[in-house]
């Protein structure tokens, strides 16, 4: 039998889907090659010759609808080199896109909807001996050669108690996705593994999508096999349980516990978990060795959890809540804005419920992904009107802090207008993460400088290019925490924190508790209150943190806007997504280019993200107005940018401080 080339999407975490697949191949003696598109063995053009060499028995890939381009592009690929290699797609996407829509989009022979196990072989046999009949094979999908129609064969469940099942990583690159997976909270537990304890999810919620359906449990000592494993064969200090709830019910987590407590090796470990389980589970878990849990409830408005038939209300999340931190288990917990018939009192009340508790939280804006409930409302009120084109054009998967993220197209199904959507979720946001800020800052703050590195250090170490060392205790259990950051390099300067390795609770440093930057942010302070219109310069981290986290007790509405030092080309060939859109924004507020300055009205300019060298090529004559930076320039600086802002400067420090009051030396206003 020729061999199947399996391939893997790009994506960077351990594809235990297709590890499933290859160890369904091994079993049955079906030769195969594996292509990791992320961490390819040989070259994309040594696939693709074999391909043309007619190698190949077949060609299969899958995953989720996120990856729809990926198929396309892959199928197109290798129809290209050889028409008639069968090209094979499965996975996630499968069970959500209409089979015909993928018949016309990808260039697919089969689309297999299920559990590889039960008979992806027979479909190889198939293609290789003719045997047995397409019609008998269950869970495929194809084009009847006679009439064109398409066929539909009824899919069935894999039987996770008949036989022991492990993904093939013995053929995966496991050591890379160990070493370069980085979870955004739980990173502090070491390197992280993963695995699963069963398939599928007891819930119906409104905007998710099961990978299989139904959620099974796999026999515990099934799991308890493969987590021996992989302690015996990898180097790693934690497990992630990734299975959509864990388990269904407080026995089968009681049970797994005790089970775990027998192994040799026990490391911690986190897993995801509804909230649907009692408080009485946490203790067991604890004890059993878990340090996190994901749950999410979604949204603080009991009516909107009601609409995402999430299973959960805002009183039973708060008791498992605050019964999962009492047993010393820490919370992740997920939100969506921008839910289904979501009002602007909805989304306060999300957040209102995330200050009043004092959660951490990390949030998403709704993405409506194809075959869930939301999905199909929004076809019947008309919002999807061509499904292909929403999948490739519309839907995304873009975390909600990206800058430019109003240039492009977004379904709306909430009830806040469209004109205010972006300014509602980001007036909310903002007022929750300054409270954050300022909540979970660390204790006994400490602060040093050194010599840096950087552009803005070179020739000086007064102001920039230092590093600066930053110590405390964590805000909620006391264990030191530290940073570190270098200021003549690409840092965000507001969103400063660390990770508690006690008890996971991000916290935050100030730089402007620093007795050394004292005199600068009392002053830039001063001036933002004072203006009632500033500029901001730059678009990077530091300006996404200015908009995000209030520090200096300003409005929004004085910010009138952010310029971007890049021009259209540079950002069409930068590495961020470019919208192709004709209006220029950052989130809700205006993105001007460098040459529209000077016909804007503003009273002060504030640099975030540019430095003394740039802004003095970029305006050579000057901005005309006071200039204020996020952290202090550099002393020495071009002439022609002194000689343009010194005047201005005067006038503004004399606005700010008449000859009856007293005042400092000013270090945020341009000096030079």
């Amino acid at each position: 039998m020729k061999k199947i080339l399996i391939i893997k999407p790009p994506y960077n975490f351990v594809p235990l889907g297709i590890g499933y697949v290859l160890s369904c191949l091994e079993r049955a003696d079906i030769p195969f090659d594996f292509w990791d598109t992320l961490r390819p063995e040989n070259p994309e053009e040594y696939y693709l010759d074999k391909i043309e060499n007619n190698e190949y028995l077949a060609v299969a890939t899958g995953g989720y609808v996120y990856n729809l381009n990926f198929f396309i592009e892959m199928s197109e690929k290798s129809k290209a080199r050889s028409p008639d290699t069968p090209f094979i797609l499965g996975g996630n996407i499968t069970r959500n896109v209409k089979i015909d829509i993928l018949f016309g989009a990808v260039e697919a022979d089969y689309i297999y909807r299920g559990e590889v196990e039960i008979s992806f072989p027979e479909l190889i046999r198939h293609l290789a001996t003719g045997t047995p009949p397409l019609e008998d094979i269950s869970s495929v999908c194809y084009k009847d050669d006679e009439s064109g129609e398409i066929r539909k064969n009824p899919g069935d469940r894999v039987d996770l108690s008949a036989d022991f099942l492990m993904p093939a990583y013995h053929l995966m690159d496991i050591p890379y996705y160990i070493d370069t997976f980085k979870h955004h909270i739980f990173h502090k537990a070491g390197r992280m593994m993963f695995t699963m304890t069963g398939r599928g999810c007891t819930g119906g919620c409104s905007f998710c999508s099961p990978t299989v359906g139904k959620f099974m449990a796999r026999p515990y000592e099934d799991t308890m096999r493969e987590i021996e494993y992989l302690n015996e064969h990898y180097d790693f200090e934690s497990f992630g349980f990734v299975t959509e709830i864990f388990f269904q019910d407080d026995k089968q987590i009681f049970d797994f516990c005790e089970a775990y407590k027998t192994l040799k090796i026990q490391k911690p470990w986190y897993c995801m978990i509804h909230p649907h389980v009692t408080p009485a589970v946490f203790p067991a878990m604890r004890e059993a060795g878990c340090f996190g849990i994901n749950m999410g409830l979604e949204s603080g408005s009991d009516p909107i959890l009601a609409k995402l038939k999430a299973g959960c209300t805002v009183a039973g999340f708060r008791e498992n809540f605050n019964a999962a931190r009492s047993a010393g288990i820490a919370v992740e917990s997920s939100f969506m804005v921008g839910n289904e018939g979501e009002t602007e009192e909805d989304l306060r009340k999300t957040f209102d419920f995330l200050i009043d508790n004092g959660v951490q939280a990390n949030f998403s804006i709704v993405s409506a992904y194809p075959g869930t409930s939301i999905f199909n409302k929004a076809k019947k009120r008309g919002q999807v009107e061509d499904e292909l084109d929403y999948m490739q054009n519309v839907m995304s998967g873009r975390y909600w802090r990206i800058y430019n993220i109003a240039e492009f197209p977004y379904m709306n199904i909430s009830n806040i207008p469209d004109d205010r959507l972006f300014e509602t979720v980001g007036r909310d946001s903002r007022r929750y993460l300054t409270f954050q800020f300022h909540e979970f800052q660390a204790q006994n703050m400490e602060f040093s400088h050194r010599s840096g590195s950087g552009e803005m250090a070179k020739g000086n170490n007064d102001g920039a290019g230092q590093v600066i060392d930053m110590n405390g205790e964590c805000i909620s259990c006391g264990t030191p925490v530290s940073t570190s950051l270098n200021t003549g390099e690409d840092v965000n300067l507001i969103e400063v924190s660390d990770i508690c390795t006690g008890c996971f609770t991000r916290n935050f440093f100030d730089l402007t508790k620093d007795p050394a930057l004292k005199d600068h942010y009392d002053s830039l302070q001063e001036a933002l209150h004072s203006s009632q219109k500033t500029l901001i310069f730059g678009r990077g981290k530091n300006a996404d943190s200015f908009y995000f986290y209030d520090i200096f007790n300003m409005g929004e509405d004085k910010i009138i806007g952010f310029v971007d030092e890049r021009t259209i080309e540079e950002e069409m060939n930068g590495i961020e997504e470019h919208s192709g859109s004709d209006k220029r924004m950052f989130f809700h507020l205006p993105r001007y280019a460098p040459e529209d300055v000077k016909r804007l009205d503003f009273d002060v300019g504030l640099v975030t993200d540019i430095t003394p060298k740039m802004m003095a090529a970029l305006f050579p004559e000057g901005v005309g107005k006071p200039l204020f930076w996020l952290f202090p320039p550099p002393v020495k600086a071009p002439n022609s940018l002194f000689n343009t802002f010194k005047t201005a400067y005067i006038s503004f420090r004399n606005h700010l401080s008449p000859p009856n009051r007293p005042h400092h030396k000013s270090d945020a206003a341009i000096r030079y």
